[in-house]
């Protein structure tokens, strides 16, 4: 399934507000910051970026606070709820980025 910049965004938006305890906020334009509580009660902090490639969207996960084998846990059960989405073939990255692509730069 192809799906554009914006409905990429708002189906990860709709995954985050099924799941209790997580906010999901775009401070950044094509950056979502993500917030919740882990296993020992403190704060898992990451960011999603949403990078338009070759008619498709790269969903770019990065941890900014917190510990990374939660956040490891975190990512997996996002990425397995949006399993529908997720491209099964490499991508070209000789055809994907063009330096104004990338939000937030």
């Amino acid at each position: 399934m192809k799906l554009d910049k914006e409905k990429t965004e708002a189906e990860l938006k709709e995954r985050f507000d099924k799941k209790n305890g997580y906010t999901c906020a775009m401070t950044t334009p094509g950056i979502l910051t993500i917030k919740c509580i882990d296993r020992r009660g403190m704060q898992l902090v990451f960011k999603a970026t949403l990078i338009e490639l070759e008619k498709q969207v790269l969903l770019d996960f990065r941890l900014s606070r917190g510990d990374g084998i939660e956040f490891k846990r975190r990512f997996t059960q996002i990425k397995s709820s949006m399993e529908h989405l997720v491209a099964k073939h490499p991508i070209m990255w000789s055809l994907a980025i063009h330096a104004d692509a990338l939000p937030g730069v």
